[in-house]
């Protein structure tokens, strides 16, 4: 689910500032219309234990570094930046296996305009929690093209910032924009997808998307959709081969994987 952003947030990519609805510090940013997120996270929250990824693993988290976590983010949404930063790794030193608190002061570094620091900090989540967490890989896999000079400075805050424009047609026209300047960049095609006016074009951007080398997060929900809009063309075969390459990556995320395992299922089912 998306939060209200913090005061400050980057506008989209493009010569206009827009109105738009930014997400809160550590925003669980989702994709797709197939999916509404690309891994698996599961709070027991009776035993005050998280479940990462699988292959799982478990960990207690102290309250008070729930607290601290909860305070970070709320200075965060404030545009405190600094007291966030200092909140949030307070956090992780009592629970250094969980990944949320790097994970949100890697966003709040990306908004303050630090994106080396945020790169290091995505990188630590991404050790913490290799098969994904949230868009910890999608975000690093842009900050790592911006800082290879494939994108421009500034970038990856600015795109970030697209995700709550509240204007579709104002958005469309800004990711058609990036597609042409960045053809290789596949969260941009993964966007314009949502807004295709046909399943040709869709079809056309989903491809465009998987064509570029995406990261493992993305490369999943390009691959959902794609299935996805193959069984409502009524094609399933196209739709079965898609799910089995889904189920062949090591990459893909627990629950890309799990979807396609239970399409498969209901198919043979059937």
């Amino acid at each position: 689910m998306r939060r209200p952003p913090p005061p400050g947030a980057a506008p989209g990519p493009g010569t206009r500032r827009t109105r738009a609805r930014t997400p809160g510090i550590g925003a669980d940013r989702t994709t797709g219309a197939a999916v509404s997120s690309p891994n698996d996270q599961r709070t027991l929250s009776s035993h005050r234990r998280v479940r990462i990824n699988s292959p799982t693993m478990t960990y207690e988290i102290p309250p008070e570094a729930e607290r601290l976590h909860a305070e970070g983010r709320a200075a965060g949404a404030r545009g405190d930046y600094e007291h966030a930063l200092a909140l949030l790794a307070q956090a992780a030193d009592l629970a250094p296996d969980w990944p949320y608190p790097p994970y949100d002061a890697a966003f709040t570094l990306l908004l303050a305009g630090d994106t080396r620091g945020a790169q290091a900090m995505y990188e630590r989540v991404e050790a913490l929690s290799p098969r994904g967490f949230f868009t910890c890989r999608t975000t690093l896999d842009m900050l790592r093209r911006e800082h290879a000079g494939w994108l421009s400075p500034g970038f990856s805050r600015a795109f970030m910032s697209l995700e709550w424009m509240a204007d579709p047609a104002e958005k469309k026209r800004i990711l058609v924009g990036i597609t042409r300047q960045f053809p290789d960049f596949p969260p941009a095609w993964m966007e314009l997808a949502n807004l295709a006016a046909s399943p040709d074009e869709r079809m056309h951007a989903l491809d465009r998307g998987l064509e570029g080398g995406p990261d493992p997060d993305t490369k999943t929900t390009l691959l959902l959709n794609k299935a996805g809009l193959h069984a409502a063309n009524g094609d399933l075969a196209s739709a079965t081969r898609v799910y089995r390459m889904l189920i062949d990556d090591p990459e893909v995320t627990p629950t890309g994987e799990a979807f396609a395992r239970a399409f498969l299922q209901n198919q043979r089912r059937g």
